[in-house]
């Protein structure tokens, strides 16, 4: 009790005095993936308000993927990232490397949808369509992606073996071999730079193979990857690519810390992204699906960290099923 008094008080004087104690704290450093993608382009901005909100550097990274940069959140030696469930929930229990167990959540950001995309020209409308097409398979910066795409595929009634499967370095990567011809099926995240570059690009445009719904497909995807569920993707001025309501993947997003991020920190950003959030949604409209009163949604695949508990329970916005879930880490 006298550690959560103690947790409490700290938020409270950061939401006091978040100016002072941000500008009397060193720079932040904030992974992400390579430029292009949602990570980046959302950090970036996300990035850009802390800096100027608590009036200290925060300097954006780039790397290949969150296997490479959440050791350094786990380390300490990057402050802020951002992560899904899925790749947190690997690198947590040590899925396919050490575990780590420094990792905190700080909020729950958004659901992102994820696709496999396609030449609109190509004849591909549906994921039961790529049988014996050369399909992005794995990340090599993104394991638990590799598990996304397959469970796309079972939504199709396809295995990996029923496609050509291929690995590609990142995002990035895969969105170039589609370009230029050397894939026919390569995984986004939906409405990120790389697909609106790819889109004016390709003659004829892009698309996203549907995943279908119902309990099936939703059974299908969580086959592979827990966590995944389909999501119905409707046209927008913003996805030229969507010309009708399809089907495509989602799960949620998390902004990630490490346990050594001083409580002050994690409450100072979030106060900021609490009353900014709205204003973020103008400018990057992945982010409207998001919900500042959903920040401390009970989705997380890591443990919150003590600043961030603090931070919500002063909000009003911990609830009796986080703190069920905090109980299942250990």
């Amino acid at each position: 009790m006298k550690r959560q008094r103690l947790a409490a008080l700290v938020a409270a004087c950061a939401l006091a005095f978040p100016l002072n104690a941000a500008a009397q704290g060193k720079g932040m450093i904030f992974a992400a993936q390579e430029a292009g993608t949602a990570y980046y382009t959302i950090g970036s901005g996300l990035a850009k308000l802390l800096g100027e909100k608590l009036n200290r550097r925060v300097a954006v990274q780039p790397y290949s993927g969150s296997s490479v940069y959440l050791p350094l959140l786990d380390s300490g030696e990057a402050t802020l990232a951002f992560s899904s469930t899925l790749d947190a929930n690997d690198a947590y229990k040590g899925e396919g490397r050490a575990p780590l167990k420094g990792l905190r959540t700080v909020a729950r950001i958004w659901p992102l949808r994820v696709a496999l995309m396609v030449r609109a020209n190509s004849g591909i409308k549906s994921t039961a369509d790529l049988r014996g097409k050369r399909v992005t398979v794995d990340l090599k910066g993104q394991r638990a992606m590799g598990q996304v795409i397959r469970g796309m595929l079972a939504a199709g009634s396809l295995k990996e073996t029923d496609v050509t499967a291929l690995t590609v370095a990142n995002v990035g990567e895969g969105a170039k071999g589609l370009t230029e011809g050397n894939l026919d099926a390569s995984f986004v995240a939906v409405g990120i730079p790389l697909v609106k570059q790819a889109h004016s690009t390709i003659p004829g445009g892009v698309a996203y193979a549907d995943i279908g719904s119902g309990p099936d497909r939703a059974k299908a995807l969580l086959s592979f990857s827990p966590g995944t569920y389909p999501d119905r993707l409707d046209p927008a001025p913003h996805l030229p690519e969507v010309r009708a309501p399809i089907h495509v993947a989602a799960f949620d997003i998390l902004l990630l810390t490490g346990a050594k991020t001083p409580d002050a920190d994690i409450a100072a950003v979030l106060k900021v992204l609490e009353e900014s959030f709205a204003d973020l949604q103008k400018d990057y409209p992945q982010l409207r699906t998001g919900d500042a009163k959903k920040l401390a949604l009970p989705t997380n695949t890591v443990p919150f960290h003590p600043g961030a508990i603090a931070y919500f329970r002063s909000r009003g916005l911990w609830t009796p099923a986080n703190e069920e879930r905090e109980k299942g880490f250990k």
